[in-house]
C-alpha cells in the first residue's frame, strides 16, 4: 500500500478544533473516491501517554489514505482529482484558518495479537512522527524495522500496527509536501487500554529499543488521536 497523510494544523499554540459537520462532509469526499482501498479520519484527543502530556501543538485533524498503487494515488492527487476539492474554502470554510501539509509513504502493516473482526465504538490511534534526517537513513530504518516492530506488538490490547517510511510520488496539490523520516500509527479498542500499554514494561522495553537508535534530527511528535473509519 501507498499512503497519503494531510494534516491541518493552528499556527498559534492553541489548537483549532475542527466541528463535526466538516469531518462529516470530509468522509463524504473521500468515500467518493473510487480508487482509495481505505482511508480514516485522525482527530486529536486528550493526552492518554503520561510520558507526552502536552498536546498544545498537536494537529487539529488529519486524515490517512491507503491507495492501492502509486498510480491511483497520484490519479486521487493531480489538479482535478477527487481529493482536490479537500482545499476548496466553499466546500470547507472552517479549514480556511489551519495549515495543512501533505506527505507520501510506504505502508508497512505488522500482525498483531489482540485483533477482532468488530471495530470498537471509541477507537483510539497514536500517530508518532519521527521528523530526521537521520545521519544514515538506511542505517537507522534497518536498525528499527528489525527490532521495534516485535516489540510493539507485545503491547496489551493492540489492534493494528502500521511503519510508513518515504516513497516518492507526484502530487498536484498546492499544498506543502513534507518528508518525515517515518511515522508509526498504533490503534488500540479504546484511550484507557492505550494508556494501560504506555504504563506498562513493554512501553520501557520499547524506549530503551529506542535509545539504540542510530542518531537522527528533529523530535519525535506524539499525537493520540480519535479514529473515524471511512472506508
Amino acid at each position: 500500500m501507498i499512503t497519503w497523510f494531510c494534516e491541518w494544523r493552528s499556527s498559534g499554540s492553541n489548537r483549532i478544533d475542527v466541528p463535526d459537520a466538516d469531518v462529516r462532509g470530509l468522509g463524504a469526499l473521500i468515500r467518493d473516491c473510487r480508487s482509495v482501498a481505505s482511508a480514516v479520519i485522525l482527530r486529536p484527543i486528550t493526552a492518554v501517554d503520561p510520558h507526552y502530556l502536552d498536546q498544545s501543538q498537536a494537529s487539529s485533524l488529519a486524515v490517512q489514505i491507503n491507495f492501492a498503487d502509486t498510480r491511483s494515488l497520484e490519479a486521487a492527487l493531480s489538479r482535478s482529482g477527487r481529493l482536490a476539492a479537500l482545499f476548496e474554502p466553499d466546500l470547507f470554510p472552517n479549514l480556511q484558518d489551519l495549515h495543512p501539509s501533505q506527505e507520501i509513504m510506504v505502508q508497512r502493516r505488522y500482525p498483531v495479537l489482540t485483533r477482532t473482526d468488530s471495530v470498537p465504538d471509541q477507537e483510539v490511534a497514536y500517530l508518532v512522527t519521527y521528523e530526521g534526517p537521520a545521519c544514515d537513513e538506511v542505517a537507522w530504518h534497518t536498525a528499527y524495522l528489525s527490532r521495534h516492530p516485535v516489540l510493539l506488538g507485545k503491547l496489551v490490547g493492540l489492534r493494528e500496527l502500521e511503519i510508513f517510511t518515504p516513497a516518492i510520488a507526484a502530487s498536484e496539490l498546492r499544498i506543502p509536501l513534507v518528508r518525515s523520516l517515518q511515522r508509526n500509527k498504533t490503534v488500540f479498542a479504546s484511550a484507557e487500554l492505550m494508556r494501560e500499554a504506555m504504563l506498562s514494561d513493554v512501553r520501557k522495553e520499547l524506549r530503551a529499543d529506542f535509545d539504540t537508535l542510530p542518531p537522527f534530527e528533529g523530535v519525535a511528535r506524539h499525537e493520540p488521536h480519535s479514529v473515524t473509519r471511512v472506508i
